[in-house]
C-alpha cells in the first residue's frame, strides 16, 4: 500500500508560499517540491477552488496565498 503525501505537500507548499512574499510560479514551486510544475497546478488548482490560493497570470503572475 502506497502512502498518501498529498496533504503534507499541500502544508510543505503554504508554508514556502507564505516565506515568498509575493507569487510564486508553479515552476519555482516544483522545484522545491522536486516534482513536475504540472503536478503543482493540479495541486493548487484545487486548492483555488476551496479558496486558500490565488493566481495570475502573465510576467510576475503565479501563486500567492
Amino acid at each position: 500500500m502506497s502512502r498518501d503525501s498529498r496533504l503534507a505537500r499541500v502544508v510543505h507548499v503554504l508554508v514556502h508560499m507564505d516565506n515568498f512574499g509575493g507569487a510564486a510560479s508553479s515552476e519555482t514551486i516544483g522545484a522545491l517540491l522536486d516534482t513536475n510544475p504540472v503536478v503543482v497546478r493540479r495541486l493548487l488548482g484545487r486548492l483555488k477552488e476551496a479558496g486558500l490560493v490565488q493566481s495570475d497570470r502573465g510576467p510576475g503572475g503565479g501563486w500567492r496565498p
